[in-house]
């Protein structure tokens, strides 16, 4: 497979060209579909360039791009990167004021307004410059000098066939050819995408063309991406884990099929109708899947799970029935995943998780902190009671070439948030035998109580091997006399008097929760990921009533 070198982002779905009616971009599900080979999709981008080249857009700069319709934020995505030009994808419905904001913090040039979807010509909407400075009319992006490349429309899944593509002429004026000479983009961003913001507020990341190519590349290779596989993406697109799936699938030359959202009877059909090999997934979804059809399609050869920790239970009895889970580690600045590992048969990947090639995880050895990783070391801690020696966990830091440039600034200048290389997250962690890590829990996260360090994601993996909870969340919350106490917020059959029996049977004193909520659902952000935000919310609530039990007995 060829391979763009260094930062060639610009030229990818041209280069793509060459392969004919080969499937780009599904778009739909049984109901309704529209198919696109990349022939058809390297025409509309270079439609999509000139009219572009028309409204103005010049290299360095940057557009505020929604995520929907699915094809024109598609055409927009490789059209922008052909001219040099940074996009920041947004939900289609992001309020007026929280996109002023984003201008603000990163000094955005454009943003654009999509329009009605029924309109023939494609990108169809508008450019609109950003602040007064610059407040000028709407320019069109579209020309009725571009006759429609029309899509393949298919009312079932099994339609794959596609019709000749006219060959478009280019409009007057300025042409892709006056566009060759450019700036030097290398320190220049190509993305800026929003972190999903799960236990903070979120942050905006700027990444390099030269990252997402070496990112997609250490991913493709450690998933067995390759030309004619079928990823399909049910993940929100404004967020790393949907967005990466499109450079991915054009750098391998495979089809990127996108459905609007999670429906999980419409996912099953996809799988087995549109012969998907490759699924980005979130736990609970992969919950839903499997209660739709236990089995998965022969052909399906990953299932990527990332956001979150998995249930080991819930990872086993998709495991039984043949599903292929890899359980991703990263985060948006680092454009995804820099570390994972296969699930095995109890659950669990194993030996830990692996870093990518080319990839530098800078944790100590969980010898040195003296924590005893089992053998069933996953991507949380070990079952066992957390010892006082957990103080001595670090932040996990990163280095590698699919790192950020640094966080969004008005100048977009790059730097912020890195250490001579180096990104710290908040995860703590530590490096097993086999060279996998094991992720402890978030420094964040870490609450004392009567003197101890206490890791709350340490006590939810223990709490989740029970057969009657489907889902749970530990939160500490601040407390007068012992430092903090811990809340239980949790999906699942258990009576909160239930668990509390069983937490005082199993658990030391310093681990126990202190108070116990069954909820219907635990909250999510539109990632899929925790809402933790809104579970600290609802656990400081709760902490400031009294619970059942005894508090002087915490401590012994």
């Amino acid at each position: 497979m060829d391979r763009p070198q260094g930062d060639d982002l610009s030229r990818l779905i041209e280069r793509r060209r060459a392969l004919g009616d080969a499937g780009a971009l599904r778009i739909g599900d049984q109901r309704s579909s529209y198919h696109y080979s990349y022939a058809q999709l390297a025409a509309l981008v270079e439609q999509s360039v000139a009219v572009l080249i028309g409204a103005g857009v010049e290299a360095g700069e940057l557009v505020l791009c929604p995520i929907t319709p699915v094809l024109d934020s598609v055409l927009m995505q490789w059209a922008l990167a052909r001219l040099g030009v940074a996009m920041l994808p947004v939900r289609a419905d992001l309020p007026r004021s929280r996109r002023e904001s984003l201008i603000r913090a990163t000094g955005a040039e454009w943003w654009w307004q999509p329009a009605d979807t029924s309109a023939n010509i494609r990108p169809a909407g508008a450019l609109i410059r950003s602040g007064s400075a610059h407040a000028s009319a709407p320019a069109p992006l579209h020309s009725p000098k571009f006759p429609s490349v029309p899509a393949t429309t298919s009312t079932t899944a099994a339609a794959h066939s596609h019709p000749t593509l006219t060959p478009t002429p280019m409009p007057a004026g300025p042409t892709l050819h006056q566009t060759a000479v450019m700036p030097d983009l290398s320190l220049a961003p190509a993305l800026l995408v929003e972190t999903s913001g799960s236990s903070a507020e979120p942050k905006l990341v700027m990444l390099s063309a030269a990252a997402i190519i070496a990112s997609c590349q250490a991913v493709n290779a450690r998933l067995d991406l390759k030309r004619g596989d079928h990823w399909l993406c049910v993940l929100p697109r404004q967020h790393v884990g949907g967005l990466a799936i499109g450079y991915r699938c054009a750098l391998a030359g495979a089809e990127l099929v996108v459905q609007a959202r999670f429906e999980a009877e419409q996912v099953q059909a996809a799988l087995w109708d549109e012969r998907i090999t490759h699924l980005s997934l979130v736990p609970a979804m992969l919950e839903r899947l499997l209660g739709v059809n236990p089995a998965p399609p022969p052909w399906l050869r990953v299932v990527l799970l990332g956001g979150q920790g998995i249930d080991s239970n819930l990872a086993r009895r998709a495991v039984e029935q043949g599903w292929p889970l890899y359980l991703g580690y990263g985060m948006t600045e680092t454009f995804s995943q820099v570390a994972g590992g296969w699930i095995g048969a109890d659950g669990l990947p194993q030996p830990g998780l692996m870093p990518l090639d080319d990839v530098e995880l800078d944790c100590p050895s969980c010898d040195q902190i003296q924590y005893q990783a089992s053998s069933d070391a996953s991507n949380v801690a070990p079952r066992q009671a957390p010892s006082p020696a957990s103080q001595q966990a670090q932040p996990l830091r990163i280095r590698g070439p699919m790192l950020m440039l640094g966080y969004a600034n008005p100048t977009r200048k790059p730097g912020a948030g890195l250490d001579d290389g180096w990104l710290q997250t908040s995860d703590l962690a530590c490096r097993l035998p086999g060279g996998g890590i094991q992720i402890l829990g978030r420094a964040d996260d870490v609450v004392l109580i009567a003197g101890i360090n206490v890791l709350p994601a340490e006590i939810e993996q223990e709490l989740a091997q029970l057969d009657q909870i489907a889902e749970i969340a530990v939160i500490g919350v601040p407390d007068p006399t012992w430092g903090h106490r811990l809340v239980a917020l949790y999906v699942g059959e258990l009576e909160p008097p239930q668990l509390e029996a069983w937490c005082r049977s199993n658990l030391p004193s310093h681990q126990r929760p202190r108070m116990f909520a069954r909820l219907e659902s635990l909250p999510t952000l539109s990632s899929g990921k925790p809402d933790r935000r809104a579970l600290i919310a609802r656990a400081e609530a709760l902490g400031g009533r009294r619970s059942s039990s005894k508090d002087p007995a915490m401590p012994g």
